[in-house]
């Protein structure tokens, strides 16, 4: 997965490796570092480290390391899923709690996009859901939650049969 990782750094040498050995001893791959000199307040130095990383426990692993290290972390992103895969979910989505669906999405999955059109929430709806996984297999689990969700709520799933990559 990719991450962005913004920290102040105090304006001495050896700062930056703090942040950078944590990134390799974790198997991190560097794409680039940019210092902001432009911004510098109090003798910090903002600086965006930008690196891949092969899941969510080394990330917060690095993270940890470098909290326990002192320096501030200012921002954190990373983009999860690097696979792609849709559904359409049909019946009565919205009165069914289409909030409730996509919280339970959400709990393991990034829900890239929700595209519906409605007239009314009281009338039989469609709604195609996009979701991004972190492996390919992690498809399986996920079906399995849809098939759950629709068996509770009486609605219809239609899968897609194969899944994108992202990256």
């Amino acid at each position: 997965m990719n991450v962005e990782l913004e920290v102040n750094l105090a304006d001495e040498p050896g700062q930056l490796m703090k942040v950078l050995d944590p990134i390799s001893v974790r198997g991190g791959n560097l794409i680039g570092i940019y210092h902001f000199r432009d911004r510098i307040k109090e003798k910090m130095i903002p600086v965006v480290i930008q690196f891949e990383i092969g899941d969510m426990d080394n990330l917060n692993k690095i993270k940890s390391i470098i909290e326990a290290s002192g320096i501030e972390i200012t921002r954190l992103e990373s983009e999860k899923g690097i696979y792609e895969t849709s559904f359409i979910l049909i019946g009565h989505v919205y009165n069914s709690n289409i909030k409730d669906t996509l919280d339970r999405l959400m709990k393991d999955y990034i829900v890239r996009s929700v595209s519906s059109k409605i007239k009314d929430k009281s009338t039989v709806s469609t709604v195609k859901i996009s979701v991004l996984l972190e492996k390919k297999e992690m498809i399986y689990d996920l079906y399995e939650l849809i098939d759950k969700i629709c068996n509770e709520k009486k609605l219809i799933s239609i899968k897609q049969l194969d899944i994108g990559e992202v990256y």
